[in-house]
């Protein structure tokens, strides 16, 4: 190898079979600048801090892969972290630490006024984009974000979620990440998000689509009926993982889990949910489960169930 490359697969050997990911080993070019981070397409790993104005990536059928390698990334003050434009179609950016210990997070600011204020997939014209996280943490950093999610995935995005931490974001609708587009996540946690609206953690669109095959969701805080953890207008489909602690108001609420809003449709294999389903709309029939499970309806009014799987 070069002087100062590595050679490593993106997911550092923990992804192999989970989804759609093969392992393979790829060459890493050391990224040593400080005051920005690179937008032509390639392998990078950091050798030190970086502190960043937006990121923003044009090239279409690319793959960006940064390897944070134990270091910090502090988004300035107002500023997006990346930004896909419209013209990325097909490029996907891939998010990893193969030390431990790495992040992305803004610098310390009393607002943002965007979307995505860390990850904006921005695709107007309809272009798909993946964004794949395997490891490392996105922090928020609690900072108020007047668009939706810290992390915004528009229509006909793709997301796989294999490992890492998301966590401490604060928007209108998903507090973490809101989604128009489809969201594969097999491990890793999003945690601790919280909405002035709906879905503390996640909100999905009536156009989204979240597959939840393992991880944990947890600690959202949204507002009644709005889902302290989940707002659900489009599909989730859960065969794993837990979705637990969601909070109302700040406080743990077992109706904080997940609110079905619009035509928003559950469908329960297996995992856990610690517990309600709150239906906005007292619907039933768009929570589709198999498998064992325990409903129960502690109040009769818009709660639906409690769901776990194996009972």
């Amino acid at each position: 190898n070069a002087e100062g490359t590595i050679s490593q697969c993106a997911c550092g050997g923990k992804a192999e079979g989970v989804g759609d990911h093969v392992c393979k080993n790829l060459i890493w070019l050391p990224w040593e600048k400080t005051d920005t981070l690179p937008t032509t397409a390639g392998n990078y790993y950091l050798t030190a801090p970086v502190t960043t104005k937006v990121v923003y990536i044009y090239q279409s059928n690319q793959q960006f892969r940064l390897d944070l390698h134990g270091q910090t990334v502090t988004v300035k003050a107002g500023e997006r972290g990346f930004r896909l434009t419209d013209t990325a179609s097909g490029t996907e950016l891939s998010i990893t630490d193969s030390v431990g210990g790495g992040q992305i997070r803004p610098e310390q600011q009393s607002s943002i006024s965007a979307h995505g204020s860390v990850i904006w997939l921005q695709n107007a014209s309809g272009n798909p984009m993946t964004l794949n996280i395997y490891a490392g943490v996105i922090d928020g950093g609690n900072i108020p974000n007047s668009g939706n999610g810290m992390i915004n995935l528009p229509a006909n995005s793709i997301c796989n979620i294999y490992g890492g931490t998301v966590k401490n974001g604060k928007s209108v609708n998903g507090g973490n990440v809101y989604t128009a587009g489809t969201v594969k996540m097999y491990g890793g946690s999003i945690e601790n998000g919280t909405a002035t609206t709906g879905g503390g953690n996640i909100a999905i669109s009536a156009t989204g689509h979240w597959y939840l095959h393992g991880g944990t969701v947890s600690g959202g805080t949204g507002i009644p009926n709005w889902g302290g953890n989940v707002l659900l207008q489009g599909n989730m489909t859960m065969s794993a993982g837990h979705i637990t602690n969601g909070k109302i108001n700040g406080d743990v609420d077992l109706r904080a889990n997940i609110c079905l809003n619009g035509s928003g449709t559950l469908h329960m294999s297996g995992g856990t949910i610690d517990g309600q389903v709150c239906s906005f709309n007292s619907d039933n029939t768009r929570v589709n489960l198999s498998g064992k499970a325990v409903i129960w309806n502690p109040d009769g009014k818009n709660h639906l169930s409690v769901f776990e799987a194996g009972k």
